[in-house]
C-alpha cells in the first residue's frame, strides 16, 4: 500500500504550533534544498517538509509540504502524463476504527469528518480521504487483502480523458480490477500494493460506490 500522506499549508511554523496544542507528537520542521536542471541551467529547488512523530499515526508518514519554489517544484514534465491523469483527488484508507482515524485525521487537517453508515469522509481543499473497515472494503473491492492494518489502500486520480486512460492501461498490459463508462480501477498486482481508481471528471466521489 501507499506509505506517505502528505498535506500542503503555506505557515508551517504556526501549523506545528497548532498541532502540538492539538496532541500531535511533532518532529523539527526541516528545510531541503537541492539542485534541479533547468532549461535555463541548474537552480536550487527549496521546499519545507513537518512531519508527526513516528507512532502519532500509524497509518503511514503522515506530514505537512510547502515548496518555496513553485516553478520547479511542479514542471510541465512531472505533471503532464501519457495516461492523462491530471489531479490526485481521493485516498482511501482502511482502518479498524473508521470514527477515531477520521477524527483523528479531522485534528490534524482542522477539518470536520463526515460519518456515513459505512463509512467516514474527510473534505479537503482539493480532494477528500475516505475510511472504511476491512469488512466493507472487502466486500466492493476484487483481490483485496490488506498486509497489514491499517493499510493506506488507494488513490482516486482524475483523468482528463477517461477512454485515452483505458487505451493507455490496455497498450501497458495491465487489465483493470473494475471498470465502467466513467472509472477504471487498477489492483494491487500493478500497483505497488495499493488500488489506483482513475475516474473521469464528472465523477465527484469515485470510492463511494464502494463503500457506501
Amino acid at each position: 500500500g501507499f506509505h506517505v500522506v502528505a498535506f500542503t499549508h503555506s505557515n508551517m511554523e504556526a501549523e506545528r504550533s497548532r498541532l502540538i496544542e492539538t496532541g500531535f507528537a511533532m518532529q523539527p520542521l526541516v528545510k531541503l534544498r537541492r539542485r534541479v536542471m533547468t532549461a535555463e541551467g541548474e537552480r536550487q529547488m527549496a521546499y519545507s517538509i513537518l512531519r508527526t512523530e513516528p507512532d502519532a499515526m500509524p497509518e503511514g508518514r503522515v506530514q505537512l509540504l510547502t515548496t518555496h519554489t513553485p516553478d520547479l517544484f511542479w514542471t510541465s514534465a512531472s505533471i503532464e502524463h501519457a495516461n492523462r491523469a491530471d489531479a490526485l483527488t481521493d485516498l482511501l484508507v482502511c482502518v479498524d476504527d473508521r470514527v477515531e482515524a477520521a477524527e483523528r485525521f479531522g485534528r490534524f487537517t482542522a477539518r470536520n469528518p463526515g460519518m456515513g453508515n459505512d463509512f467516514a469522509e474527510l473534505v479537503l481543499d482539493r480532494g477528500r480521504i475516505v475510511f472504511a473497515g476491512r469488512e466493507r472494503i472487502g466486500v466492493a473491492l476484487p483481490g483485496f487483502m490488506p498486509p497489514d492494518m491499517p493499510y493506506i489502500a488507494g488513490q482516486g486520480i482524475r483523468t482528463a480523458d477517461i477512454d485515452a486512460t483505458k487505451n493507455f492501461l490496455k497498450n501497458a498490459g495491465i487489465a483493470p480490477v473494475f471498470t465502467n463508462s466513467e472509472m477504471v480501477c487498477v489492483g494491487p498486482a500493478d500497483a505497488l500494493g495499493a488500488y489506483l481508481l482513475f475516474h473521469s471528471a464528472p465523477v465527484a466521489r469515485p470510492w463511494k460506490i464502494f463503500v457506501s
